[in-house]
């Protein structure tokens, strides 16, 4: 009630306001206001994910929206009063009714983004009186904390107790709803007049209540996942309508002389309307914490899923339906909307426990195709068609020791990449937009991973015998390694090496006890100002990493690439011996610029890791990065 009286108070007083200053400042006002807001919403996931996430991972998301809306608005409205000094007369009751219709739209969007930044703040569910949805089980209100029940009486239920198969939830709005009218009003903008590669309306349908299931659960462990590359996608499919599907039953055990709980099979029924979907992921995040360190603790609305219904169709959400039971993992058991999930982070012999098969229930028609996978705001994954289970086959895991496309003598494959040839969707939430086939672009500037020609291996492309070398770069018995430097040929029309008369080269020299990793990529070119900002400033540092599956983190070694420079096909390398990398020397291209990464093109960079190891994560400076265990690369022994 107070939240929505306070609300309510600003929201007059504004209106107020602007009624007195006139038409004329009131419609300035309202124009401001709105493109700060749609500015605002556009950037604030990136300011997040790029530079306040590591720091401000709580308060990180709010920070950002409101410090993008304040100084914007303030901003264009300095601006605008040194240009436009004079003011417009209208008769006085168009002056104050005027201004106070333009004031009360600009009142609800001022309003709405301050409600809006403190319901994105870990504070309780209830924050002055007002929660976004009230949870009842019969005639009772669900609350968390147990002593809550004993100060209220027989009126609540602790969440801990609560039985969710009966829970009901009732949503609840502020007066005027000034957060309402703000999120869907910016909805409406990005997906018409404003609208960019991205629409804020297909990555949060309901963004209200997405903020809700955000800070929604006992644990305040469960808020967020810290790392945005904790989530990895193994694979997904449908299982058949009559495999088994359970749920728990508690019965009282007399020999035990307490209330246990059983798996017995679901008596519920899918309506014709509805399938199951099943995603396996892998789930790794970091807690500050310790006393949550030894358990995954998330509610059912905390993980959802982004799915269409055939192409060009709006993307709606989905929450979780289901999960594998612990010490059954093959059993998938029924959960139901707000229940929170506790699972310990390691198994009975130490081993990580970290493997869950998510269910959804999904639109059950063919067109239907998943899109995107989130964990705990942070953690999201595209699901591509590549982790689709084929029909009728069982689903092994990935062998850990898998040498497809892997070893010293694999090549490189030199293949038109389908990124470059045409319309793609990105990896990066909030997108799936047709990009252009001239160069992918990306809400903040990176690389992501190309299909196919990602391999282990110490070879080049293809054997040399006319090339030039810059710098201390030696060559001997067909490796090139041992000093830094550069190298760099021309190609004939079909990216072909030219004959020569030099020694030839044809592999990359590389410390015993490592293995060389070339992970194919595409430039992908920035959507707003700030991510061109921020693409500069990843080029510059070089902030590309790979992440192993035990978090060790490397830095790349090397690079080359092939484009067109200048009319001419061109061959460029650099690789950095282990004096310059110790010295953390970024490996730069010199005649290959940014901008000459367009069309046909290649671009490989270079990782050294030890015998064994598996990249799971490629950090590219974009939020959440690429992932790599898809590929299923292991370093060979």
């Amino acid at each position: 009630m107070w939240f929505s009286l306070f609300a309510t108070v600003l929201i007059l007083a504004i209106t107020f306001y602007q009624g007195l200053q006139g038409l004329f400042s009131a419609l300035i006002m309202c124009i401001l206001t709105i493109l700060s807001a749609a500015l605002a919403f556009g950037l604030y996931e990136d300011l997040y994910f790029a530079q306040l996430m590591a720091y401000q991972p709580d308060h990180g998301r709010a920070i950002a929206l409101m410090a993008i809306f304040i100084v914007t608005l303030l901003a264009l409205r300095l601006i605008f009063d040194q240009l436009v000094s004079g003011n417009m007369q209208f008769p006085v009751y168009v002056e104050r009714a005027g201004g106070g219709a333009f004031g009360l739209v600009s009142a609800m969007i001022i309003i709405g983004m301050l409600a809006i930044g403190f319901q994105m703040l870990p504070l309780p569910t209830t924050f002055l009186g007002f929660t976004r949805y009230t949870l009842l089980e019969g005639d009772k209100v669900v609350v968390n904390a147990p002593e809550a029940v004993e100060q209220t009486g027989d009126n609540t239920v602790a969440r801990s107790r609560v039985d969710w198969s009966r829970v009901e939830q009732v949503r609840n709005s502020l007066w005027l709803r000034p957060d309402g009218f703000t999120a869907a009003l910016v909805s409406h903008l990005s997906g018409n007049a404003l609208r960019g590669r991205n629409g804020f309306g297909e990555v949060f349908p309901d963004f209200l209540a997405s903020l809700h299931r955000a800070r929604d659960g006992l644990y305040r462990e469960s808020l967020q996942v810290v790392r945005p590359d904790g989530l990895r996608v193994q694979e997904y499919w449908c299982p058949h309508p009559n495999e088994p599907f359970y749920t728990r039953q508690r019965y009282h055990d007399e020999q035990a002389r307490k209330d246990m709980i059983r798996l017995v099979l679901s008596e519920k029924k899918l309506s014709s309307d509805l399938k199951r979907l099943v995603v396996r992921v892998t789930v790794k995040e970091e807690t500050e914490d310790a006393r949550d360190r030894s358990n995954f603790h998330f509610t059912t609305e905390q993980v959802r899923l982004l799915g269409r219904e055939g192409k060009g169709a709006a993307p709606k959400e989905y929450f979780l339906a289901g999960l594998n039971d612990q010490a059954n993992p093959h059993m998938l058991i029924e959960l139901f909307r707000g229940e929170e999930v506790d699972r310990p982070r390691r198994g009975p012999d130490d081993k990580p426990n970290n493997e869950f098969d998510f269910v959804f229930e999904v639109p059950n028609t063919d067109q239907f195709e998943p899109w995107l996978i989130e964990y705990k705001q942070n953690a999201r994954v595209e699901i591509r068609p590549s982790h689709k289970r084929d029909q009728g086959k069982p689903g092994p895991k990935p062998s850990a020791r898998s040498r497809d496309q892997s070893g010293p003598d694999a090549r490189p494959r030199w293949t038109p990449s389908p990124r470059n040839a045409g319309p793609t969707q990105d990896t990066t939430a909030g997108s799936q937009m047709p990009r252009s086939p001239d160069r992918p672009r990306g809400r903040v500037h990176g690389i992501e991973t190309a299909e196919g020609g990602s391999a282990f291996s110490d070879r080049l492309p293809f054997k040399l015998t006319d090339y030039n070398v810059v710098g201390d770069m030696k060559i001997a018995n067909g490796l090139l390694g041992g000093g830094t430097g550069r190298l760099w040929a021309g190609l004939t029309g079909n990216d072909a090496p030219r004959p020569g008369n030099k020694p030839p080269v044809e592999r990359f020299a590389v410390p015993r006890n490592e293995r060389l990793l070339q992970v194919r990529v595409t430039e992908l070119d920035p959507g707003s100002l700030y991510g061109k900002m921020v693409g500069a400033a990843v080029r510059t540092r070089g902030g590309y990493v790979v992440t192993d599956d035990d978090n060790n983190k490397y830095l790349p070694v090397g690079l080359y690439a092939i484009a067109e420079v200048g009319g001419q096909r061109t061959f460029e390398l650099v690789y950095l011996d282990q004096t310059a990398q110790d010295a953390g020397r970024i490996p730069r291209l010199d005649r290959i610029k940014h901008d000459h990464l367009r069309g046909n093109y290649q671009l490989f960079y270079l990782f050294h890791l030890p015998p064994g190891d598996r990249p799971v994560r490629l950090d590219t400076g974009r939020g959440g990065g690429e992932d790599l265990g898809r590929l299923n690369l292991v370093a060979p022994d």
